[in-house]
């Protein structure tokens, strides 16, 4: 990758920060610990502790339903009172994945010239430009494209606009913005001076990098960064290592930050505490993943945008925090992190922290299993799930066909020949003996046929 940086620390403060390779394509401007990266949706986690924090200051209820602050939400076929702000947070709400974001960001942001044939498909499709969060709101309420996963709080499937929509929540409950309830109430008290929602000001701050992708062979940058304007608190905060890994640090230590309690500790017990399950398969909580590894509790999240692709965390209660940012798209950041929680519990650094395990027995009925299932979230976003000539199951997406090795239960992974991407769960649903949709790490795909 071109550039990368990392911080780790603990309670005597940083344990390692370091830059590698540049942030521009002439290779003149090192990568360093102060060096500004998109986050993507690293932010989503601060996005809820901020909610966290109002309904602490008693401006807005968890339990609320989402139309009390958002009067024009309506989901097809759910009763409004159902769709609680809380189901924002933990990507509970029923909506499957939806194409607004990929509309917004083709319809918002200016296209470098080898992007030009795929932004216009995008602007194509599009049924709005997706500028404001009534744009959204109206998706929902009136497409008739989409069918809800099922009853509020039910399935869990990783939504952008359930975040887009947390963020207007937040400005309505709050009295002003996200972003400047976020700046007083969370970024000034850990001195985070390197971090913003405005790429404008991160610019003006200087030490921010260039952003890279591959197209084919060929490695592009661009200094035009993905905006999708009412998306704010779903992945917009651009920070640094170093920023980020105090952040983390201070919800290890339940919200506090040199020796001062910054955050109250039950806001932070809301965001990630015993109201979710410990266990090594992981569970979403309110902008984090939780799960239990070497009986320890490490809180995550990933980011992905165009050049940004990131990844942080923390071993709960324990003070200690990793942030990996890097400036090229599609980077599994999770490596290097594992690592350094491997480190720290005196592990090898390449231990996996994988918990499937491959079952000799092959599944009772797999052909149960077979067909087309589709997101809405890509122009053509589909796993095709097939029954093979011995009975295996086959996947097959956007790279090659690849068999599915069964896990036991309604979970498989794929093999590791590289056509999938390696490592991800797949999670069937059935209901009545029929499946009707597939998770695919953290995002489920409906049966299309």
């Amino acid at each position: 990758m071109p550039g990368a940086a990392v911080c780790v620390s603990d309670d005597t403060g940083v344990v390692f920060a370091k830059g590698f390779g540049f942030c521009d394509e002439a290779k003149s401007r090192p990568v360093n610990p102060d060096t500004i990266f998109g986050i993507a949706s690293m932010s989503k986690s601060v996005t809820s502790l901020a909610a966290a924090l109002l309904e602490l200051e008693g401006k807005l209820s968890l339990d609320d339903p989402v139309h009390k602050y958002l009067p024009a939400f309506d989901m097809p076929g759910v009763p409004r009172e159902m769709v609680l702000v809380r189901h924002l947070c933990e990507h509970r709400t029923g909506l499957p994945p939806l194409p607004t974001l990929s509309w917004s960001m083709a319809c918002n942001t200016p296209a470098e010239p080898w992007l030009e044939e795929y932004v216009k498909a995008y602007q194509k499709d599009a049924k709005s430009r997706v500028e404001r969060v009534e744009d959204i709101l109206d998706y929902i309420a009136n497409s008739g494209d989409f069918r809800p996963l099922g009853a509020p709080g039910e399935v869990m499937s990783y939504s952008n606009d359930g975040y887009a929509l947390l963020s207007s929540v937040i400005d309505a409950a709050a009295g002003e913005t996200l972003e400047s309830y976020v700046q007083r109430r969370i970024f000034e008290p850990l001195g985070m001076t390197r971090t913003t929602f405005d790429v404008d000001k991160a610019k003006e701050m200087g030490n921010i990098t260039s952003l890279f992708t591959w197209t084919g062979d060929v490695l592009r940058c661009s200094d035009i960064w993905d905006v999708a304007p009412p998306y704010r608190g779903c992945g917009w905060i651009k920070s640094t290592a170093n920023d980020m890994s105090r952040y983390y640090l201070a919800l290890s230590r339940n919200g506090m930050h040199h020796g001062r309690q910054i955050w109250p500790r039950a806001a932070v017990e809301r965001v990630i505490g015993r109201g979710f399950a410990e266990t090594p398969q992981g569970i979403y909580c309110f902008g984090l993943n939780k799960r239990l590894f070497e009986d320890v509790v490490i809180c995550e999240h990933s980011g992905g945008l165009t050049g940004v692709s990131s990844q942080g965390g923390f071993i709960k209660d324990s003070a200690y925090s990793v942030t990996v940012l890097t400036n090229l798209s599609g980077v599994m950041c999770s490596s290097m992190t594992n690592a350094a929680f491997n480190m720290w519990l005196g592990l090898p650094l390449d231990a996996s922290h994988s918990w499937l395990t491959h079952r000799p027995e092959a599944p009772e009925h797999p052909e149960l299993y077979a067909g087309v299932y589709c997101s809405r979230e890509g122009l053509d976003e589909k796993l095709t799930v097939r029954v093979n000539e011995k009975g295996e199951l086959m996947g097959l997406g956007e790279k090659g066909e690849e068999r599915l090795v069964f896990c036991g239960a309604n979970v498989f992974t794929p093999e590791g020949e590289g056509k999938l991407v390696p490592g991800t769960v797949l999670r069937f649903y059935v209901r009545d003996n029929e499946c009707w949709a597939v998770a695919i790490g953290s995002r489920v795909y409906q049966r299309a046929q």
